[in-house]
């Protein structure tokens, strides 16, 4: 994030007093770095390719259509668990139709910003809010502290 584009925000009154550290978040998409944990694991038999997907710079919406397109399926037809932010590495699971003979090559799709790191038949669409929780890894960058809190770090 550049200098002009960095939003401040305004000099508000605070409960706790001043903040003891500051850093930077997010000033890169893998500084912010999500993991799905899906409900269940696919089956290996069934009617739908479950393929978890890694994406950076690209949001789920996207990918969901990029992969429709790939698979010769309507968009709709694919499915996913939850929403992924765009400013971020992401590992998430989508499921689509499984695709027609021809186009069911799914490792030499060619996405920009997405890596199917593997894919695995299941009997049924993933749904949205089939899956545990999310993991997160956050770099801090710039961390910057007050005297009284630098030998706490």
């Amino acid at each position: 994030m550049s200098a002009e584009s960095r939003f401040e925000l305004p000099q508000w009154p605070r409960f706790l007093g001043t903040p003891e550290i500051s850093a930077r978040l997010r000033v890169r998409p893998e500084d912010f770095q999500v993991t799905e944990l899906p409900l269940i694991t696919p089956t290996g038999e069934g009617s739908h390719l479950w393929l978890e997907v890694e994406k950076r710079g690209a949001n789920t919406d996207w990918v969901a259509t990029q992969l429709a397109r790939a698979a010769g399926c309507a968009a709709r037809d694919v499915g996913f668990a939850g929403m992924k932010d765009r400013h971020a590495v992401t590992r998430q699971w989508y499921s689509l139709p499984l695709p027609a003979p021809g186009v069911d090559d799914w490792a030499a799709w060619q996405i920009d910003g997405v890596r199917i790191v593997q894919a695995m038949p299941h009997g049924r669409k993933l749904k949205r809010g089939a899956l545990r929780g999310n993991h997160f890894l956050i770099l801090l960058r710039e961390l910057s502290a007050d005297e009284g809190q630098r030998e706490r770090l």
